[in-house]
């Protein structure tokens, strides 16, 4: 959307948030590393007012701080103290910051009713206000909420990231590789589908027919 507006448009400042709690896998976050600094490269050649951060735990909240140090049991579905003090926490005292200096901001976040059941139920309790693509944040005052892909399937997700050249450049075949050998080896879902199959081996950048997933992004466009 950002390219869509002529540069003297791009006025509003973009933050684009990662959060490395400390303990994800060596190989996850030496792809996330590398795409955060081909990302601010992009966005710095293309004009684009985008600041690339990434977000960690402070040192007295890190997991083996609390864990070791302090004796915490280690996480579970019934007490999943990592997921507030090492993700939630960073990212939102640096949204904090971004309200402090602005006044207010929107949040775009990536949830999908199709990632669980739980999610689902959390999307179904946060309504956008009337006439709005928009919903209050709960627990950060001055921040909005935009949930852009929340209609959309797995599928949609695999199917548009194989048929888009990204920006930045390259593709993204490398992350379906790094998901594809998390899985064991096994092909992701979107592969078993001959639908699939053949748009994946289209140019890049085409769409056949009327895809539901197609009318909702031009939906989405301000």
């Amino acid at each position: 959307m950002l390219l869509d507006l002529a540069p003297s448009d791009r006025k509003r400042p973009v933050h684009l948030l990662c959060n490395d709690t400390l303990v994800e896998s060596p190989i996850l976050m030496a792809y996330i590393d590398k795409m955060l600094v081909r990302l601010q490269a992009a966005a710095d050649n293309l004009y684009l007012p985008i600041t690339v951060v990434k977000t960690t735990p402070d040192p007295d909240q890190t997991f083996w701080v609390n864990l070791i140090g302090r004796g915490y049991p280690a996480p579970t579905q019934m007490f999943r103290w990592c997921t507030d003090r090492m993700k939630i926490a960073p990212t939102s005292n640096y949204i904090r910051t971004q309200i402090s200096q602005s006044g207010e901001v929107i949040l775009l976040l990536g949830v999908r009713r199709a990632e669980s059941a739980n999610r689902a139920v959390t999307i179904n309790r946060h309504r956008n206000v009337a006439g709005s693509r928009l919903n209050p944040h709960d627990d950060l005052k001055g921040c909005m909420v935009f949930r852009p892909l929340m209609e959309m399937t797995t599928d949609d997700v695999w199917l548009i990231l194989l048929q888009r050249t990204p920006p930045w450049g390259g593709s993204h075949r490398e992350l379906v590789a790094l998901y594809r050998n998390a899985q064991g080896g096994n092909a992701l879902s979107l592969w078993t589908s001959r639908r699939h199959r053949r748009a994946a081996r289209r140019p890049r950048g085409s769409v056949a027919g009327p895809a539901p997933w197609s009318r909702r992004t031009a939906a989405w466009r301000p």
